[in-house]
């Protein structure tokens, strides 16, 4: 029971590999089930067994996405709340998904995929992911901000709610000048982590001294 239980994790994983290969070189409308199973070597019914349908399948793709980013975020509102939280660690979270977006292509078409569904809305059961998404970020971010204020890293005059949104504007308006003009940034990484200072400085407590940290 235990090796069928491994196998089929091993054919899950290769499956969502394969399909993310597939998306980068085909895009998401001209890829189909049948052409990741057949990359794989499995059949129809294995890669329906795992995937009901392409929703389903894009959907686990971009839960590994945004898994490191969630995990990640999770841990800096673990350590506020300890209050051991450097606000330029929000940084270094914050920057990965952008390294993902420069090195990998099927990341690109993904993103742009949520993008879009997003905004038009054409699938019903991933824009309500995307939404629940969405709001478990902002409430994730809400109440890091609320955190970093007790501990005297945030200002004061500002809800916690409102520098969440500050933040979150932020960071998608990167992401979709990155994925707009591709190259804008010059320097690369360097130059998105420029932003996302700057954004920090925003948020930083009126005369308030950078504060350095290893994570940068």
């Amino acid at each position: 029971m235990r090796r069928s239980k491994e196998d089929a994790e091993a054919t899950r994983e290769a499956l969502l590999c394969a399909a993310e290969q597939l998306l980068a070189e085909k895009g998401i409308k001209n890829t189909r089930l049948e052409d990741v199973a057949a990359a794989v070597g499995v059949t129809r019914g294995a890669i329906y067994w795992h995937f009901k349908n392409k929703e389903e399948l894009i959907n686990a793709i971009l839960e590994r996405l945004r898994d490191p980013l969630n995990a990640s975020m999770g841990e800096l509102v673990e350590r506020a709340a300890k209050g051991k939280f450097c606000l330029e660690e929000l940084i270094t979270a914050l920057i990965h998904p952008h390294q993902q977006l420069s090195e990998n292509p099927a990341t690109e078409q993904l993103i742009r995929f949520a993008v879009r569904y997003a905004l038009c809305r054409e699938s019903e059961a991933l824009s309500e992911r995307i939404d629940q998404d969405r709001e478990d970020n902002l409430q994730r971010m809400t109440r890091l901000m609320h955190l970093a204020q007790q501990l005297g890293q945030v200002r004061q005059d500002i809800p916690p709610e409102q520098l969440a949104l500050y933040v979150r504007s932020h960071v998608m308006g990167v992401f979709h000048h990155q994925l707009a003009v591709g190259n804008a940034f010059g320097s690369g990484m360097d130059s998105i982590r420029t932003q996302f200072k700057l954004m920090i400085a925003g948020l930083r407590p009126p005369n308030q001294t950078t504060t350095t940290s290893s994570a940068l």
